[in-house]
């Protein structure tokens, strides 16, 4: 029996970012994508034309934000899946998006996402998190081992900084 066809939307501002997004998941058999929108409104609007299993949306968008996009859809009841994407980073984004039942999040430009379609796709969750990796607290300096520099390096640090060549 043939397997379902997944089906996809993609809501990112940066065609290049939709584009890519595309590429990667045109890879994956079984798989079609829907449609394509720059901000969290388009989404909406064409969710009353699609009904796609999974939503991949980016979390910084003008307009519509994928935040408020992510409530949005909450409120009216979507069911089909979430994945979530951005570029940046911010503490506690992984939590937070499982707290509003996303079940996948990729890094943009990354074969995660191929990786977080196909788990999602199964019922399955994916969080691609690479700052998981990193055992302590991202807002406590490190510690740091002082460093003597003499005359001489000092001022060639501020002869450079001034747009002077260090020959």
């Amino acid at each position: 029996m043939p397997r379902k066809v997944i089906t996809l939307g993609i809501a990112d501002d940066m065609m290049l970012d939709q584009a890519l997004i595309e590429y990667n998941i045109k890879a994956i058999k079984n798989t079609q994508i829907l449609f394509r929108s720059g901000n969290g409104y388009e989404l909406l609007h064409k969710l009353n034309h699609f009904k796609p299993d999974i939503l991949i949306i980016d979390m910084y968008m003008p307009l519509m934000n994928g935040w408020e996009t992510i409530h949005e859809l909450n409120k009216m009841g979507y069911a089909g899946n979430i994945i979530c994407t951005t570029a940046g980073y911010e503490f506690n984004l992984i939590d937070r998006l499982k707290q509003l039942g996303v079940k996948g999040f990729a890094r943009k430009h990354t074969n995660h996402m191929t990786k977080a379609v196909k788990e999602v796709s199964e019922g399955l969750t994916y969080y691609h998190n690479e700052f998981a990796l990193y055992k302590g607290d991202l807002h406590k300096p490190l510690e740091t081992e002082k460093v003597e520099i003499s005359g001489k390096e000092i001022d060639i640090i501020n002869m450079l900084a001034n747009g002077k060549s260090s020959k």
